[in-house]
């Protein structure tokens, strides 16, 4: 999978490029026409009528990892941001003090300075900074913790990777600006299939999409209001799955990681984009081993635990 190859290729380096964010972010005036979505041989009838005319997302993206800060303080109004390394036992830790007086610590970077990272960012909006703060814990094909702040009416989160609701999202965080409002979206990626099928290589990650809210000044998950965005890859899934399925044993299900993982993919692009009905229908007409029903019993169980999945069917 695409997104896999990138996951696997994230490096942990960040440039020192001060406190200015100019030039992060970029921009595409225009985007691709939408065409109508082409016919699917994998895919059902029913659901061959009700594909998404899906349009080319903006390159309206902020980098962070070109924003952070190359030096160990930065000012964000009246706070001060710094960073300390516990060189004895490889350990960065990030400080926001005001007026002398300390207002948060953060202590999970795990592999030295280069774990903790920080800079301000235009989220809301040109007229306004955020404060992003990035960790890295050191695990093997995770773990970034994030915490994002707004400094309007005073100092408060707006996004954090350990509140309830979010903690089971992963990998790094990216900010783009789906719908051109002038205000970006985070995605990150939901957790809940990594390692599914016990092979980190057929692990299966879904997109979250948060959008922030007003009414309570934070970042909240939004996956039904992106459905297109969701779904922009699902052509070139299809087509994957259409290369696994060739020599598929209906029989031999140690042999079909790859098959099922491309199964998963398109039904969890279904599910995560809103598209429930359309997602089982698929699983249902295209999934051909033995141990259907099973499967279709341990993904919902898995759905069940997941706050983004419950987030988009509001249970």
């Amino acid at each position: 999978m695409k997104r896999f190859a990138f996951r696997l290729a994230v490096a942990l380096s960040t440039l020192a490029l001060g406190l200015t964010i100019t030039g992060v972010v970029g921009h595409r005036q225009q985007t691709a026409p939408e065409s109508p979505a082409s016919p699917l041989t994998t895919a059902p009838e029913a659901v061959k009528e009700q594909l998404p005319r899906v349009t080319e997302p903006q390159e309206n993206n902020i980098d962070f990892e070109a924003g952070y800060v190359g030096g160990d303080k930065l000012m964000y109004g009246d706070y001060e941001v710094e960073r300390t390394v516990d060189r004895e036992e490889e350990i960065s830790t990030a400080t926001i003090k005001r007026n002398g007086h300390l207002v948060a610590t953060f202590s999970n970077g795990r592999l030295g300075k280069e774990a903790t990272a920080f800079g301000v960012f235009p989220l809301l909006g040109q007229e306004t900074n955020q404060l992003v703060i990035k960790q890295y814990t050191g695990g093997a094909h995770c773990c970034w913790i994030y915490k994002v702040y707004d400094s309007h009416p005073k100092l408060h989160l707006i996004f954090d990777d350990e509140y309830a609701g979010t903690n089971d999202l992963g990998y790094e965080l990216h900010a783009e600006d789906i719908d051109g409002d002038g205000r970006y979206e985070l995605i990150r990626s939901v957790m809940t299939f990594e390692y599914f099928f016990r092979i980190y290589s057929s692990s299966v990650w879904p997109t979250a999409v948060l959008s922030y809210d007003d009414k309570s000044r934070a970042y909240v998950p939004a996956n039904p209001k992106f459905s297109r965005y969701l779904l922009r890859e699902l052509h070139d899934n299809l087509k994957e799955l259409d290369s696994a399925k060739a020599n598929v044993d209906p029989e031999n299900l140690g042999t079909d990681d790859g098959y099922r993982s491309a199964v998963l993919q398109v039904l969890l692009d279904y599910l995560y984009a809103g598209e429930r009905e359309n997602g089982w229908k698929f699983f249902n007409h295209e999934y051909r081993l033995s141990n259907k029903d099973k499967l279709r019993n341990d993904i919902e169980q898995a759905l069940r635990s997941d706050p983004i999945y419950k987030s988009i069917y509001r249970y």
